[in-house]
């Protein structure tokens, strides 16, 4: 007569070979994710290298520096009017979105946003999938992207990459930015930095690379339009770290404040430090 069918026990056996063998590819799915991942990341800073080029030919060899090199960036995580689409009485729109002339406390995350208000740079390609907490932005109904000037009222949940300090800091330390003709090797975008992320253990050994890419080092965009994934924060034209201004001071974007750094630290041209808006909008 003819089986039907599995005994008990053959089912067993199929059951625990189909288990030890996800047990075996599910570490290596799950690190083929994170390379995904991280080179879906390079792409996305590639595009926005090569988009601050275009923008650059548009305005006379600039990278984009939202309300001017004068401006302060600090930690309320938000511009004057990010939606200003009327002008204040006797200023121009741009004056009435960072508040020129004003206090004129600037985002970021605004100067990043100009490629998508005049190169059609899409929000999308400012989301890092494996940075935990930030989504892509959309503007509300009433707006369209190229009305606005920065990713909304908080900016840092929509944006993934940290930019070139170009402007003062709250010490009045000046900032540098950089422009199509700045030295080649010179790193302009990379991911959050992880002194400004939301999702960084508080252990320090973890601090010294970005978290959405595991700790094991960071995208990095250079003038020059290439990227690259070094294991270290390192990788300055000196060599320093493009995380921390001058020697070891790290920024915090912690309560109203604005970063403090020591005012007789100095930085030239040829320091790198890029920072971020907290994902978190800070109270």
């Amino acid at each position: 007569m003819k089986r039907k069918g599995f005994t008990l026990v053959e089912l067993l056996v199929v059951i625990s070979i189909i288990a030890m063998l996800m047990s075996i590819l599910m570490p290596a799915l799950a690190r083929v994710k994170i390379i995904t991942h991280r080179l879906l990341c390079g792409v996305n800073l590639r595009g926005i290298g090569a988009a601050m080029h275009v923008y650059a030919t548009d305005f006379d060899g600039d990278f984009p520096v939202a309300g001017g090199s004068e401006a302060t960036w600090g930690t309320r995580g938000y511009i004057y009017k990010w939606d200003a689409t009327v002008p204040n009485a006797g200023w121009t729109l741009e004056q009435t979105a960072y508040n020129r002339p004003g206090a004129n406390k600037i985002t970021i995350s605004s100067s990043l946003y100009l490629l998508v208000k005049y190169e059609e740079v899409q929000p999308k390609q400012f989301v890092c999938k494996s940075d935990i907490g930030t989504k892509v932005y959309k503007a509300p109904n009433v707006y369209e992207l190229y009305d606005l000037w920065d990713f909304g009222a908080e900016p840092g949940k929509f944006c993934s990459y940290s930019y070139h300090m170009p402007y003062y800091d709250s010490q009045g330390n000046p900032g540098f930015p950089l422009t199509s003709t700045s030295e080649p090797g010179s790193p302009v975008c990379s991911d959050r930095n992880p002194h400004l992320d939301t999702n960084v253990s508080a252990a320090p050994a973890a601090r010294f690379n970005a978290a959405p890419h595991q700790y094991e080092g960071q995208n990095v965009v250079f003038v020059d339009g290439h990227v690259e994934h070094p294991k270290t924060p390192n990788v300055g034209l000196d060599e320093d770290n493009i995380w921390e201004y001058g020697e070891g001071q790290v920024p915090s974007q912690e309560g109203d404040g604005a970063p403090m750094f020591n005012p007789t630290t100095e930085r030239s041209f040829v320091d790198a430090y890029l920072v971020n808006e907290n994902q978190e909008y800070p109270k």
